[in-house]
């Protein structure tokens, strides 16, 4: 199933960018990374990008118009799968019943199969076309958002640095993280943690872990690092994926 939305993400997002980024480019300078492989960058490596303007209003609203494009083109391919396979379902439960008394276990036991196959198929569309698919666009959308926005963001946050005025801001008092209380009852939000990892290693969405032992053991000592200076009282474990984004931290099963 990952392999079908990377598909559609490939052949619904990377022509359109294609030619919403191709009337732009020709007097860019030559080392300017286009917004098209911009948007295939980790977040962490955006905000170094994105520190000074470099695309015009137009590229970002042809790209942001591509995306729209692009999401609409490929819920809807899924959709029509799921609906397809809704289809079969419904044709092989009417073999089924018509031919009842005719028919042989083993034939009964394929059409088991190809119904149980067919099922599981258009769960897997169904899904794609309600989550998965809507979130790989939206996180699309979220760089878009960042590359347009953090410039003036960077500006104001640096000037704020130099003036010290951050302290007045909310939450403001980095200084003090680990000695400060941001909301009451955190631990509770570790059941729903939980519960939403759970829901999407069901539905395939999470990434395999890395089963490299010194990766692994150092990520987690960076988790319990950073859990020392914060007011978790629980133990905190990283688990490493081999996806570069999203990144998740999940709670302690």
């Amino acid at each position: 199933m990952p392999a079908l939305l990377r598909r559609c993400l490939i052949y619904g997002v990377a022509a359109l960018l294609a030619l919403a980024g191709s009337g732009s480019r020709a007097g860019d300078r030559s080392d300017k990374v286009t917004l098209a492989d911009a948007l295939k960058q980790p977040y962490s490596d955006l905000f170094e990008l994105a520190e000074q303007p470099q695309y015009s209003k137009a590229e970002l609203n042809a790209v942001r118009d591509a995306l729209k494009r692009g999401r609409e083109l490929c819920v809807k391919q899924f959709k029509q799968k799921a609906s397809e396979y809704e289809k079969e379902i419904e044709r092989l439960q009417k073999q089924l019943k018509d031919q009842a008394s005719r028919i042989s276990d083993a034939e009964r036991r394929d059409l088991h199969c190809r119904i149980q196959n067919l099922r599981a198929l258009q769960a897997q569309a169904e899904m794609l076309a309600k989550h998965a698919i809507p979130i790989a666009y939206e996180n699309r959308q979220a760089k878009l958002d960042l590359i347009e926005q953090w410039p003036a963001k960077f500006k104001e946050i640096t000037a704020q640095l130099e003036t010290g005025i951050y302290h007045g801001r909310r939450w403001g008092d980095v200084e003090d993280i680990g000695f400060r209380e941001i909301e009451k009852d955190q631990h509770k939000d570790i059941k729903t943690g939980q519960d939403a990892i759970r829901e999407m290693k069901s539905s395939g969405l999470m990434p395999r872990e890395i089963e490299n032992r010194l990766i692994i053991d150092y990520v987690n000592r960076v988790a319990r690092t950073v859990s020392s200076h914060t007011r978790f009282n629980t133990v905190q474990r990283a688990r490493v994926r081999t996806r570069p984004e999203p990144a998740w931290r999940e709670p302690r099963f």
